[in-house]
């Protein structure tokens, strides 16, 4: 009978607890449960890459609890996690080779939100020269920023009796408050009271030197009083 080794992913309680067992196999691949996809009550077979693995589920409704099973002469070493309450524990390795953590950096631009987003992570790795393997266990972030790829893009719309400014107004607030405008954290948008029109027109000259503008009417019509009289004759 063939012997087997055990990975496991089981989480409990309120603040993140779990604990995870890892399998690096020889073929130079990951098992970790914790991101197989099963179903509560699952158990099957299922070939990763050229391993025959066994999967069971026994996960209730709040908890996670998978374990996947593949034969011993196809495991090279075993990683342990956990975090409890307290906070993560850390890594334990079985076997040869050894995890080191790795700093890296990650930009993703983001065009259609004139954005660029740069991520710093401390990536955790397990390594062996002899077999020539590099695996990734974890990420962890560490910083995130963000620029913009062009000027800020701003739309500003008048109303009739108030202005409204949206979009990337983070860099322009402090011109935006030098003009009387206060900040709707509800619907992020910056508002005052509807200039004259050459008011206006200073202030978007003020504006367009430093974002793109786009500018918008959404004046309502004010009734006269005979208007208003109609509706009650």
């Amino acid at each position: 009978m063939t012997e087997m080794v055990e990975a496991g992913y089981l989480t409990w309680g309120s603040y993140g607890q779990y604990h995870r067992i890892m399998l690096i196999l020889r073929n130079k691949k990951l098992i970790d449960p914790a991101k197989l996809y099963s179903r509560r009550g699952d158990q099957y077979e299922v070939m990763i890459d050229d391993v025959k693995a066994e999967v069971i589920d026994k996960s209730s409704r709040k908890n996670r609890h998978i374990y996947v099973r593949v034969p011993r002469e196809k495991v090279l070493a075993v990683v342990e996690d956990s975090a409890t309450s307290s906070g993560w524990k850390g890594f334990r390795l079985y076997g040869p080779g050894e995890i080191v953590g790795v700093v890296k950096d990650e930009v993703r631009e983001l065009p259609e939100r004139n954005r660029k987003i740069k991520r710093v992570y401390l990536s955790y790795i397990y390594r062996n020269e002899d077999y020539q393997i590099e695996i990734e266990l974890m990420r962890r972030l560490m910083e995130e920023t963000e620029e913009l790829l062009n000027r800020p893009r701003v739309l500003i719309t008048d109303k009739t009796t108030t202005i409204e400014v949206s979009g990337d107004t983070y860099y322009l607030r402090d011109i935006l408050k030098n003009w009387g405008f206060r900040w709707d954290q509800t619907r992020k948008v910056w508002y005052r009271q509807a200039f004259t029109s050459t008011k206006l027109k200073e202030f978007m000259n003020e504006l367009g030197a430093k974002a793109e503008i786009e500018f918008k009417e959404e004046r309502k019509e004010i009734a006269t009083t005979d208007e208003f009289a109609q509706y009650w004759r």
